[in-house]
């Protein structure tokens, strides 16, 4: 019989060269990123509780999600099998993809499945963040028959919500709930909402109209039907539709504050994101009091107006009185934006190097931090790169923060960058970890931006690889 010390050594080689995981380990990465903060983790420390089943399954799904053909053809190519695909390909496809890439980068269909699947997080003492994955992308005009099946839609999302809610804080830990807004409202009358409020800013004539408030709402008090410009420019239907939509997210807010859950509303496409944000920061002088924040609002850093988006919420929270909540991102829409913009001949709103948008991140997240000290914000940064970690743990030190400061989190992706998160939560700092789950029809579009986002940031899914590969070598020779 073949024994296992000599099947490692077999095996070795050929695994190395398949799944190539970088040369460095996460303990070295931590040890550069600030050796005085970061708690170095090994394998064991950082996946002993996951399944080996698993960790084969997160090899696979890594690797295929770092392949240069998959990360820029495959979601394309995925959405388009589930919109016109024959059914034989789909289902065999859908096989596929629910036992790799879904498997790995969601928590399940179901939030009983969530629960389960993060149970180890929570050993770690690591927060979730969970998202009903569903959503939706501009561009789509809405026939009457349309609307109906929306609407019954946008409620199944609402009881979603509703659901994650409750089951966030039934399991006392900290979790966060999380809602895109164009799975609870018409993305058209987003569309049109964000164009208005975008050209009365130009019409102002005021350069710094954009970032003193709401022309259109300055009391953001969603009283559309007796605002003039919202009666200009949509119908009274719309009006009617829209008013009932942002009622069912004030819902969900309100909701989120009784229970102390934090709900965060993701950022989403740039021709509805001004729309997007004018709502959010709606629910945020509604929710948020002065020592508390319950509402979050999203600022992609890729975008080039990041800057101005920063200090319209502080103007706002500054005005009505409350703690400003921020997750800060580096963005997940980047190859949609530039073909959005380029098909369109407009200016792509996104910065046209990484550098520029890591430049960008890391100065809005110097100045958070800073509010954050001062009792002024509560603030999630959200982010992969080992660069970003080490400048906050540097400001964070200077200003004598806490590492378990209950307003600053450090957030990460499901099923990507563990080694880090678990690095983290070895130094007592506050981690969050964001929680996809949804029908594999529904997260689709998630996923597809999944596999395209994995190729800039391969310096986290390498560690991963590297801390896999180790923990199964691990197992096998029971050191």
């Amino acid at each position: 019989m073949l024994r296992w010390s000599r099947l490692v050594a077999y095996s070795k080689p050929c695994l190395t060269k398949l799944f190539k995981p970088r040369t460095y380990t996460h303990t070295e990465a931590s040890q550069t990123v600030a050796r005085k903060y970061i708690a170095p983790v090994t394998p064991k420390e950082a996946f002993g509780d996951v399944a080996t089943k698993d960790l084969l399954r997160g090899l696979v799904a890594l690797s295929l999600a770092r392949t240069p053909g998959v990360a820029t053809y495959g979601g394309k190519l995925l959405e388009a099998i589930h919109r016109t695909g024959p059914r034989f390909l789909k289902d065999m496809v859908d096989g596929v993809v629910r036992r790799t890439v879904f498997a790995h980068f969601c928590a399940g269909e179901s939030l009983d499945e969530c629960a389960r699947n993060t149970e180890h997080l929570r050993r770690l003492g690591v927060k979730c963040l969970f998202d009903y994955a569903a959503e939706r992308s501009p561009g789509t005009v809405l026939s009457e028959e349309d609307l109906k099946v929306e609407e019954a839609a946008k409620e199944y999302a609402a009881e979603i919500e509703i659901e994650t809610i409750r089951r966030a804080c039934q399991l006392g830990k900290g979790d966060f709930a999380c809602i895109k807004i164009t799975a609870l409202a018409v993305i058209e009358h987003l569309e049109k909402l964000n164009d208005m409020i975008v050209q009365d800013w130009k019409k102002s004539g005021d350069k710094d109209a954009s970032i003193r408030g709401y022309s259109v709402d300055p009391e953001l008090s969603f009283d559309f039907e007796n605002l003039e410009k919202f009666k200009t420019n949509f119908s009274l239907e719309e009006l009617r539709i829209l008013r009932n939509d942002v009622f069912r997210i004030q819902r969900l807010c309100a909701l989120a504050a009784e229970s102390r859950v934090p709900m965060l509303i993701d950022a989403e496409h740039y021709c509805i994101q001004d729309a997007i944000e004018y709502i959010s920061m709606g629910m945020q002088k509604r929710y948020n009091t002065s020592r508390d924040s319950f509402v979050f609002t999203t600022i992609q850093c890729y975008l080039k107006d990041s800057e101005r988006r920063e200090k319209l919420a502080t103007c706002i929270a500054e005005r009505f009185g409350f703690r400003l909540g921020l997750k800060l991102v580096r963005g997940a829409y980047l190859h949609y934006e530039r073909e959005y913009a380029s098909q369109r001949n407009l200016e792509s709103p996104v910065w046209g190097s990484i550098e520029e948008t890591h430049s960008s991140y890391n100065a809005i997240a110097e100045r958070e931090i800073a509010k954050v000290s001062q009792e002024k914000s509560s603030l999630i940064l959200a982010t992969h790169n080992i660069e970003s970690i080490r400048n906050a743990i540097k400001i964070m030190e200077q200003l004598n923060m806490r590492h378990d400061n209950g307003h600053f989190h450090f957030g990460q992706l499901y099923a990507m960058a563990d080694a880090t998160t678990a690095s983290l939560r070895k130094a007592d700092f506050q981690v969050v970890k964001y929680i996809p789950f949804g029908p594999l029809e529904e997260v689709i579009p998630y996923l597809s931006r999944r596999l395209q986002e994995n190729q800039d940031i391969l310096g986290s899914t390498s560690i991963d690889l590297s801390f896999f590969y180790k923990e199964l070598i691990r197992r096998l020779t029971r050191k």
